[in-house]
């Protein structure tokens, strides 16, 4: 009887303890599965002649912009097909593109582009050239850049979640360019720099630019 009790008693302990054990059996007989983050790369380098030298990249939506001492390469579908969109001489040489920036908007819920959306190349040979999302012909925009060496463009992100895009930054060994009209017109802008020379720019939500 008193084995009888000890097993009435334990019943449910033990019937607990087999569904644990039955749990890790079926949790262990599991193939582990890949995480979405595998850390994978894959190449999508535009096809270019042999010493091309890849500067810069700029992305938006499907839109790839690489910026090299060949010109710039741009592709609409994110990297599946590219073309040299920027063929002009700069000093009788390939413009070597050093810096891209697009003109993205904000509309209060997203970044947004469309065909009239601008696109700055900046080359350490020929000033600045612009183009827009819908085109693939550039001009340069040289009036009042006095120093035609470019290292950075930044489109001031501050008016660009309010939709406006004219205000763009031109870093050079001359200090900093600023242009209120979308490139029309530059003018230095180095008040307090002496005469440092400018490498990198930034522009965040709040309007302040560092370099």
């Amino acid at each position: 009887m008193k084995n009888n009790y000890f097993w009435a008693k334990n019943k449910g302990i033990i019937s607990i303890l087999s569904i644990i054990f039955t749990i890790l059996v079926l949790l262990l007989s599991i193939t582990p599965k890949a995480s979405a983050a595998v850390d994978q790369w894959a190449s999508i380098t535009p096809s270019a002649p042999n010493g091309t030298v890849f500067n810069t990249i700029a992305i938006i939506d499907t839109y790839v912009y690489v910026g090299t001492n060949n010109g710039v390469y741009r592709s609409d579908d994110f990297g599946v097909n590219w073309a040299n969109s920027l063929t002009a001489s700069c000093g009788g040489s390939a413009c070597n593109v050093t810096s891209v920036a697009i003109g993205w908007t904000y509309d209060g819920s997203a970044y947004v582009v469309d065909n009239n959306s601008p696109i700055f190349a900046g080359t350490s040979n020929g000033g600045i050239f612009k183009s827009t999302i819908g085109d693939t012909a550039w001009s340069q925009i040289n009036t009042g850049l006095t120093d035609t060496n470019i290292s950075d463009i930044e489109i001031d992100q501050f008016l660009a979640t309010q939709g406006i895009t004219t205000n763009i930054y031109a870093a050079t060994p001359s200090g900093v360019f600023r242009s209120d009209d979308e490139g029309l017109n530059w003018s230095l802008k180095d008040s307090g720099m002496g005469g440092e020379q400018v490498i990198k720019l930034s522009s965040d939500f709040g309007g302040a630019l560092i370099y």
